[in-house]
């Protein structure tokens, strides 16, 4: 089949459905034969011979300028013909605009045209074949340029599909995108516009593709204004201050303290900015600075003055507005690469009834103001950046949003500044409480993407909002169910993304998938009491302060029911924030990765029942060598709930911390691997507690003014940590039995572990070790400590009375034990015990563990989070150096003699008892303070012999007689 066969081929079957497709549909034409001639009188040269035209003569020509109207055309010479176009009332000449330079046509001579003078008709052009085809059932042509758009002319069911983006000026008289309103300024690329029915030239287009903004008015034209940097200024007093360097400063910059309400006593927290920059060390600032040394956050300001460019905020009205009056639930944000400022927000639903909504960015979301992508900017803080209002499965998706406070937050994180106080997080120059709304303040915060913010009755601190047509108020909107969050990057807000922040209604099933949330205070909160089934899953964090909260906001009842599964992060200080309400719900992390951390969170209630906290899968690293921080407790807890570590990784800070915190609370560690205070080589003073707990201290939960332990350590949980003076690791198993039924490779005695509560012996007997193992005695600062006085930023002494020493060996302390402050879980080892002055008491000094910020250089105590400087209430003191044996033996005490007779098992057998007692063991005496046969500590092994029965020998003799168990702890 020839090649103008096959084009005829095609041609006909197209017709026959109604369309004829564009000419690029044929490659094989190639481009043709270029023409001469003019505009009205076209000629041809072509290599074909022959006398004059035939019928079904066809050329592929590619024209050289824009044909007029009533063109011909003359081939090889031969006389000129008129060029029409056929339609469904007969044949017409060609228009201007119908044939256009740089494109192709087919050209075929049909000898009973013109009154069987000759013609060429004229296949390609897509306004002749529109034309020609629109009353066989809608022609469906393309248009490349805007002069061919132009010359369609308009015709009832009309569909024309465009191939590029038409800006404003290239709009002709009567070409609309905008179905209501103004008209746009972009026609939809590769989407497709319809001519209204009955539409006659000067009706509008009406889009029936899915709408992009930049058809309402998007323009991508303004700026980012990026930068911000933390200094160490020096200060004598005056407005200037001198830095190590000037470069990444720049004038107009706000300024203020990182740490701005924690340490209010030298804070710079009001308004203050760099006016001058005097040299490469000196710059002028705004206001006098207070004479010391200042750690100063300056940060450019991202504001409508700087960000600067076309309101796009009014276009999105627009066009959301249409998509409401016309049904549409789809539709693009700018795709173009650019800025794009928002002054004002965008709104998704109106409030008016309920909307299915969803607005989609380009897809290349992540880091898109870096690498050249779509951006969209928000400025004002006294509303959210997106509202989602009356919405059933509306949202947001692949849409990279900006917020006024990233600069200030990105530099606190350039150098891995974690604070652990939730304001020193925000601005000082935006609110957190009053009658202003935006930042943290409980029902209006600063928010990236909010649901149902306007729901409920205004709060005093409302938002702002443009009302849409026909909205009397901005309050009392409807409520949202299956919100959308997908595959955006939200960065520079107070809050990423919240549901209900003033109404706790509804908000359920809502999904917030394959997000980058990032430079926020809190990456995402939830704070209603409907919120079922909530998604969070696939989803990056970086520098965040919490990255999931349920109470800060709002009634601060919400309801998190759901997984939030396969989060990973970096720069996070905590992975959850809850008050545990009736409304809470269980709530489960699993497959969690987070690496620089400070905590894993809190999740607190009240003293009755509450939901349970499970974390499965989850591998956390605290990063405290780049950040310092280490907190009291890895989780604060609340009364009588269940925590549960299950198969989860955790690196510690290299001091020892508690795992708990707070309440009575039960946990259960199974399967584990913990890393704590692995980092040596340890102080000796430090050693016996590393070798109890390897730097994870259970807390709250077996260190509790109750004594009863709500531990649990299952399966193959470990510990490493280390115990040599090398620094070499040393890894224990902990759990809730220990075995010594076995021979081989056992050792006959074994370092007692927290979690250790049952072992087995090799006759196979199982042995249960009260609670009371650990001492746990209450010791109430009031009435046993005296003088207590601190000596530097983690280290206090103080004195310990006689009569308290006398109280059997409960009240003992020794170097190298613990003390365990019920009211904050502050840790403190035991460095010194001085002797017994002339009244008995003996001064005792110790080294705070936790609840403290570390100099990341030299490890030294920077600041001290303790609250409670006194010590009131309770400390618990932690026995750590004890140790398990395989087997209990007993022995016959008499007074006035170190030698214990008639030494066994219980019958009468001592022959392995070399295996279990050694010289120099400390003899342990009764913790339950009754009658012992010895009065006073410490009383050491002097000697053994074993056999049937066995001798022990002490270092000093008994004061009574009797039968007593010797071992480290006393068993049943």
């Amino acid at each position: 089949m020839g090649l103008l066969a096959s084009y005829a081929t095609r041609l006909n079957a197209s017709s026959a459905s109604g369309t004829v497709p564009p000419l690029a549909a044929y490659p094989e034409l190639g481009g043709g034969l270029t023409t001469s001639g003019t505009s009205a009188a076209l000629t041809l040269a072509s290599g074909q011979a022959f006398s004059a035209y035939a019928d079904g003569l066809a050329f592929a020509v590619r024209m050289h300028a824009d044909a007029v109207a009533n063109a011909t055309l003359a081939v090889n010479g031969k006389p000129a013909k008129p060029i029409v176009v056929r339609t469904p009332s007969g044949e017409r000449r060609v228009r201007s605009g119908e044939m256009i330079t740089g494109l192709r046509y087919i050209l075929h001579y049909d000898a009973l045209a013109q009154g069987g003078a000759g013609a060429w008709t004229l296949y390609g052009t897509h306004a002749a074949e529109a034309t020609a085809l629109a009353d066989a059932g809608g022609v469906e042509v393309t248009a490349t340029t805007v002069a061919v758009l132009r010359t369609i002319a308009p015709r009832a069911g009309m569909r024309v599909r465009t191939a590029g983006y038409y800006a404003a000026g290239d709009r002709g008289d009567g070409l609309y995108v905008a179905e209501i309103g103004a008209p746009g300024t972009y026609v939809d690329n590769a989407g497709w516009i319809i001519v209204p029915t009955g539409g006659d030239g000067s009706a509008a287009w009406i889009l029936t593709g899915r709408w992009r903004q930049e058809q309402f008015g998007a323009v991508g034209d303004a700026t980012l204004p990026l930068g911000g940097k933390m200094v160490t200024a020096t200060s004598t007093g005056t407005a200037v201050v001198t830095v190590a360097s000037t470069d990444g400063l720049a004038e107009g910059m706000e300024v203020c303290s990182v740490r701005w309400h924690s340490q209010p006593s030298t804070a710079i927290a009001t308004p203050t900015t760099i006016a001058e920059i005097l040299s490469a060390t000196s710059v002028r600032m705004s206001r006098t600075i207070p004479a010391g040394v200042h750690r100063l956050n300056c940060w450019r300001k991202i504001n409508p003055a700087t960000v600067g460019g076309t309101d796009n905020s009014a276009s999105i009205d627009v066009m959301v507005a249409g998509m409401i009056a016309t049904g549409r639930s789809d539709a693009d944000l700018p795709q173009r690469p650019g800025i794009y400022h928002y002054p004002t927000g965008i709104q998704i639903g109106d409030g008016l009834g309920f909307r299915e909504i969803r607005l989609h960015g380009p897809h290349k979301a992540q880091f898109a103001a870096a690498i050249g992508g779509a951006a969209y900017v928000f400025t004002a803080t006294d509303r959210p950046g997106v509202s989602i209002t009356g919405g059933r499965r509306s949202g947001i998706v692949a849409a990279a949003l900006y917020g006024p406070i990233y600069n200030y937050i990105q530099a606190l994180l350039d150098v891995n500044e974690l604070a652990p106080d939730t304001l020193d997080w925000l601005p000082p120059t935006l609110p957190w409480g009053g009658t202003v709304p935006g930042g943290l303040n409980r029902r209006s915060p600063l928010a990236g993407i909010a649901v149902d913010p306007y729901a409920g009755i205004a709060p005093v601190a409302p938002y702002g909002r443009v009302l849409p047509a026909g909205v009397p108020t901005a309050y009392g909107m409807p409520l949202t169910s299956e919100p959308v969050m997908d595959r955006c990057q939200i960065m520079g807000f107070a809050i990423g993304t919240i549901t209900g922040p003033n109404s706790p209604n509804q908000g359920d099933f809502e999904r917030a998938t394959e997000c980058f949330i990032g430079a926020c205070v809190i990456a995402s909160g939830v704070y209603n009491t409907q919120a079922r089934n909530q998604t969070r899953g696939h989803n990056l964090l970086n520098g965040v302060k919490t990255a999931v909260s349920g109470s800060l906001y709002g009634d601060g009842s919400g309801k998190c029911n759901g997984v939030f599964d396969n989060l990973s992060g970096s720069l996070v200080y905590e992975l959850f924030d809850f008050d545990v309400s009736a409304f809470s719900g269980v709530v489960e992390f699993h497959r969690i990765y987070i690496e620089i951390m400070g905590r894993l969170g809190r999740f607190v209630g009240s003293a009755g029942y509450n939901y349970p906290l499970a974390l499965v899968g989850c591998e956390f690293l605290t990063g405290t060598d780049l950040t310092g921080e280490v907190p009291a407790a890895m989780i604060e807890t609340g009364e009588r709930q269940s925590v549960v570590l299950d198969r989860c990784a955790i690196v510690g800070p290299p001091r020892i911390i508690a795992i708990t915190q707070g309440g009575n609370p039960d946990l259960t560690v199974r399967d584990c691997i913990l890393r704590g205070a692995e980092f040596g080589p340890p102080a000796a003073e430090t050693l016996p507690m590393l070798r109890y707990c390897g730097g994870w201290l259970t807390g709250s939960s077996r260190f509790n003014t109750n004594g009863v332990d709500r531990s649990r350590w299952e399966g193959q949980t470990t510990v490493p940590f280390a115990e040599y003076a090398d620094g070499a690791l040393s890894t224990r198993r902990m759990g809730d039995e220990l075995y010594f039924f076995t021979s081989a490779g056992r050792r006959a005695r074994m370092p007692k572990d927290q979690a250790v509560k049952r072992f087995r012996a090799r006759s196979g007997r199982l042995w249960t070790l009260r609670q009371v193992t650990d001492a746990l005695l209450a010791m109430d600062s009031t009435y046993t400590l005296e003088d207590l006085t601190w000596t530097g930023i983690d280290t206090a002494r103080f004195t310990l009375k006689s009569a308290v020493w006398g109280w059997g060996s409960g009240y003992r302390l020794a170097v190298g034990w613990g003390l365990y402050h019920t009211a904050t879980a502050t840790i403190f080892v035991v460095t010194s015990v001085g002797a017994p002055d002339g009244s008995g008491n003996r001064l005792v000094t110790i080294k705070q563990e936790n609840n403290l910020r570390l100099d990341v250089t030299t490890g030294a105590t920077q600041i001290n989070y303790l609250s409670d400087l006194a010590l009131s209430g309770y400390l618990i003191i932690v026995q750590p150096d004890l140790v398990l044996t395989e087997e209990v033996y007993v022995a016959t005490a008499t007074a006035g003699s170190a030698t214990l007779t008639n030494a066994g098992r219980g019958d009468g057998f001592a022959g392995q008892m070399t295996d279990s007692i050694f010289v120099g063991d400390a003899l342990r005496g009764s913790i339950y303070g009754e009658d012992w046969f010895i009065s006073d500590q410490p009383t050491t092994i002097a000697g053994r012999t074993a056999g049937s029965p066995g001798t022990i020998v002490l270092s000093r003799a008994a004061d009574r007689s009797g039968t007593y168990p010797i071992t480290c702890v006393p068993i049943h």
